[in-house]
């Protein structure tokens, strides 16, 4: 390989990965505490799992122009189940976007709260990536402050 030659990176297998510790996790949710947080300022379960579901949803309607209404998906998640069910639909929608090299290789542009944005879909992907991450993370914060007792994972 020339040293201007790079292979492709493909994280799909380990996001994925990632995708589903996050569904499992939700399992460890009591259903009473879904409405949760650790303090008034911050957010409950609820309102993280939505996070991570209408900011998928977001960027791929912003970028595929498929648009998907909040109120769908927010009724949806009231329950575990409803809230694993929108990961799932949600995860198989940048899963296609993450498959599609055209897509990947273009630029995007749009708005957000005011702000023109211009990426390619490489970014949004990996800003994607980091946002399930980081939102990881506050879901196993959340269930250690409750003392509930959830799986080690490791990178995925």
């Amino acid at each position: 390989m020339s040293p201007n030659t790079f292979e492709k990176l493909d994280i799909i297998e380990y996001w994925g990965r990632l995708n589903e510790t996050i569904i499992d996790l939700v399992d460890y949710i009591p259903e009473d505490k879904l409405t949760w947080s650790p303090q008034d300022d911050l957010w409950d379960f609820h309102h993280v799992l939505s996070h991570l579901v209408f900011t998928r949803h977001g960027w791929m309607g912003n970028s595929l122009t498929q648009k998907i209404k909040p109120e769908e998906i927010s009724e949806a998640m009231a329950t575990r189940a409803g809230s694993q069910e929108a990961l799932r639909r949600s995860w198989a929608r940048v899963l296609r976007f993450l498959s599609d090299e055209a897509s990947l290789n273009r630029m995007f542009e749009g708005e957000v709260e005011g702000q023109s944005y211009s990426h390619r879909g490489h970014w949004i992907a990996f800003h994607l990536l980091e946002h399930d991450i980081h939102h990881r993370s506050d879901i196993f914060h959340y269930l250690t402050l409750l003392k509930i007792d959830h799986p080690d994972v490791g990178t995925p």
